[in-house]
């Protein structure tokens, strides 16, 4: 039996130090082996309202991404899609109340899909069919729209094919609170998209909240410099809010809002129903082939031109659906109030509403009859958009120092650590760590 020579304690140090000097290199090597890539920032500019979900993305070298708008509808699946617009699966985290007093918080994975597709299914619910449902489910439309921006895999950033990180600072416009709307983000995590897992990293402390339309007042007090004093009336689906901005600094700032709930695109929807109904016709038309009618109408020689799916003309009826419209909902009041702003200052025609040729033209009408000046009521390009893309002014071409964020010292530390190349994560690695920075967010509503 061979014996086993024992070591002096000269050559125990030898054999200790050759031990930790490999082990360092193996570290070493493992670090040189290790992909440090740049963090990609993208910036969400999303208006969420109830009857679609519009957004645009600026990426982090200041190039707009323009995006599809999505019906403001969901419904939750058994099993996930795939090359689907607008569908994701969600690692959702639960509130420790939710386990065992012992155990750590878990997660709960779901499937959605957000958009038309979402109509095809039973369980769909729409964000008009409950005063609360946008408050409720504000998170849900935010992961569609994030899941329906093009090229997602190429904003994200990780050295797998499979999981990534995405990074983003939202903008958000909205009459309801945007903090609290924002505040429903941080339960997400990560979401899954065409078999690609996205770990979610929301920048709160650099993330934004302003009311609905002001893009759109941005874009007036770039348009109509020679005005302090602007209006801008945004007739959508569910209200007809006339919103008075102070222009005179940076940023214009809002003065009063009014949001006449109920006057906006969905009671003229039912009227027109209605007159539709007043005939000898026995077929039930369903309201979202009415609302298709008024979406396809038209004006010609100052006459409404309105035809149903089954050829007949609705002309008529359409017309008298509008006069109800302007005098039995609340647009009345909304009208006689624009009215004496326009007499004076410049009133701006924004929403979706007003990209439908008769509603503008006999608006207008109603408007100039009332005694406001014509030459203060301005219509624009693509209403329906304006709002979101007139938000572009502030986030690109090195005007963002137009909104400034109050940092400490830590927040301050973060975002430089943010902007920093950093060694990429594994998205499936779990942690304890919250998603996003947890900061405050500035309250830009008041501008």
């Amino acid at each position: 039996m061979a014996r086993t020579k024992k070591l002096t304690p000269d050559e125990s140090q030898v054999v200790e130090d050759t031990t930790i000097n490999d082990s360092q290199q193996e570290q070493a090597a493992a670090l040189k082996s290790r992909k440090v890539l740049p963090k990609k920032v993208i910036t969400l500019i999303l208006d969420a309202a109830r009857s679609s979900t519009k957004f645009l993305v600026i990426d982090d070298e200041g190039q707009v991404i323009e995006c599809p708008k999505l019906p403001s509808v969901f419904a939750e699946l058994q099993n996930p899609l795939h090359q689907e617009l607008g569908a994701y699966t969600v690692g959702l985290k639960l509130d420790a109340s939710k386990g065992k007093p012992d155990e750590k918080p878990t997660e709960e994975i779901k499937h959605y899909v957000v958009g038309e597709r979402a109509l095809l299914e039973e369980t769909s619910t729409a964000m008009t069919d409950s005063h609360d449902n946008k408050l409720n489910y504000f998170y849900l439309l935010a992961l569609g729209a994030i899941t329906a921006i093009p090229d997602l895999h190429e904003l994200s950033t990780g050295a797998s094919e499979k999981s990534r990180t995405l990074t983003l600072k939202m903008v958000v416009l909205s009459l309801a609170d945007g903090k609290t709307l924002l505040d429903q983000l941080k339960k997400c995590r990560w979401i899954k998209v065409n078999g690609v897992k996205y770990r979610l990293n929301f920048l709160f402390n650099q993330s934004l909240y302003f009311a609905e339309g002001y893009g759109s007042a941005v874009w007036a007090k770039s348009e109509l410099v020679e005005h302090q004093d602007i209006t801008i009336f945004d007739v959508g689906f569910g209200t007809a809010c006339q919103t008075s901005y102070l222009c005179t600094g940076k940023l214009p700032l809002k003065r009063t809002v009014e949001t006449n709930g109920g006057g906006g695109l969905g009671s003229l929807v039912e009227f027109l129903a209605k007159a539709m109904a007043m005939g000898d016709s026995s077929r039930l038309i369903p309201i979202s082939e009415v609302r298709q009618i008024l979406e396809d109408s038209q004006i010609k020689d100052g006459k409404i031109l309105a035809t149903a799916n089954d050829g007949r003309d609705v002309s008529g009826a359409l017309e008298r659906a509008i006069h109800w419209w302007m005098t039995e909902s609340t647009l009345k009041f909304a009208l006689d109030a624009v009215c004496l702003k326009a007499r004076r200052h410049p009133v701006v025609l924004v929403g979706g509403s007003f990209a439908i040729p008769p509603i503008l033209e006999r608006i207008k009408k109603r408007l100039i009859d009332g005694g406001a000046n014509k030459e203060l009521i301005k219509e624009v390009p693509n209403p329906g958009m304006l709002s979101i893309e007139g938000m572009q002014e502030l986030f690109v071409e090195q005007k963002q120092p137009h909104l400034q964020v109050v940092k400490n010292a830590e927040q301050q530390q973060k975002e430089d650590k943010l902007h920093s190349p950093d060694s990429v994560i594994n998205p499936d690695t779990n942690t304890d760590q919250p998603i996003g920075d947890n900061s405050n967010i500035l309250d830009s509503q008041s501008a």
